[in-house]
């Protein structure tokens, strides 16, 4: 026998409630054309079935009064993909859709595996938040339903197909000025008079090579040498790049980060050393998420709420939704300076 738990369908509730299939489904979505007796006889007996309303299976029927995004984000575990999904949810909530959430990764397979299996299941358009896989699986998905891309360009190839209507599909992009923030972050941090400068890079195959391109263009413009090391997008893995460096003779005087979480363990390595942030090094990172923020990290604000926001719209307008708020284009980002960074009291 098997263990595997069985789910109560509709079905279920019909026999119970002595009503039909199609009575159930319009009960539950709320429907006026029921009448009070029935749909409190259905929802008496859902409830007594432990009935879960399965949104995937909704989809799979063919129920499009409320669609389902599916989102791919890179990791949850970072803080700036946990905003982004809020305010995509925060755009699809009011409206009855709802975003399946999965998790990707820095490797392209890992990356390609999971957006075949997000298509797999049939959503109304896919989103894609810090994607690292290969522009050609994103572009055999982009045959099918819509997609945006969220803090990553993604050009069309010259070989997509047109749809019925004689257009291409394209991938919707809603990004941020990468080369333009790393550029202010840099600036801000040679402002200060530092000059050893080292910039801890994301790791390829991740989508962020306008970081190193504004980095390297504010200390060359410095007449400064650059110096950009890939370090791992965690705490512990980018602590031990930065207890590295600061081996390193003379050590620099200041870090600028690929992202926030990179940042959090050069701060742990600077402690670690018997040093303090803001003094003897000054630390800035990118993404300015709510712990960098306690930390008091100085961090370059990439507005990734408003990014996920313009993204949800845009998706549901390429699905037919005119009455969505017109997306409207990222806001500039900005630099929030806090204690992390400061004057060196070395040079």
């Amino acid at each position: 026998m098997s263990g595997r738990r069985r789910y109560a369908t509709q079905a279920d509730i019909a026999a119970l409630a002595g009503v039909s299939r199609a009575t159930v489904s319009l009960a539950i979505k709320g429907s006026p054309h029921v009448s009070s007796e029935k749909r409190e006889r259905v929802l008496a007996a859902a409830e007594s079935l432990g009935y879960v309303n399965n949104a995937i299976a909704s989809a799979l029927a063919g129920n499009r009064s409320r669609l389902l995004i599916g989102l791919l984000v890179q990791s949850l575990s970072n803080p700036v993909f946990t905003d982004v999904h809020e305010a995509v949810e925060a755009v699809l909530g009011p409206s009855g859709h709802s975003a399946l959430v999965m998790c990707g990764g820095v490797e392209k397979g890992v990356e390609d595996a999971a957006l075949r299996t997000l298509t797999s299941l049939r959503p109304d358009g896919i989103m894609l938040a810090g994607y690292s896989g290969s522009t050609s699986s994103l572009h055999r998905a982009v045959q099918a339903v819509p997609v945006v891309s969220i803090t990553r360009e993604i050009a069309p190839p010259p070989s997509t197909r047109r749809d019925r209507t004689g257009r291409r599909p394209v991938v919707r992009s809603v990004v941020n000025d990468d080369r333009g923030g790393a550029a202010l972050a840099t600036e801000h941090i040679l402002s200060l008079g530092h000059t050893r400068v080292v910039h801890l890079r994301l790791p390829r195959p991740l989508p962020y090579e306008e970081r190193v391109r504004g980095y390297t263009d504010a200390m060359e413009a410095g007449d400064l040498r650059p110096r950009s090391v890939p370090a791992p997008i965690t705490v512990e893995g980018a602590m031990r790049v930065a207890r590295k460096e600061l081996s390193r003779t003379p050590p620099p005087t200041a870090f600028f980060c690929g992202n926030d979480v990179q940042a959090l363990g050069v701060l742990d390595a600077v402690a670690d050393l018997g040093l303090v942030a803001g003094r003897e090094v000054s630390v800035v990172g990118y993404d300015n998420t709510s712990i960098g923020a306690r930390a008091g990290l100085t961090s370059v604000d990439q507005h990734a709420r408003a990014l996920g926001t313009i993204a949800a719209r845009a998706m549901l307008r390429a699905l037919g939704r005119a009455d969505v708020e017109e997306p409207g284009t990222p806001p500039a980002p900005v630099l929030v300076q806090r204690a992390s960074s400061a004057p060196p009291t070395t040079t």
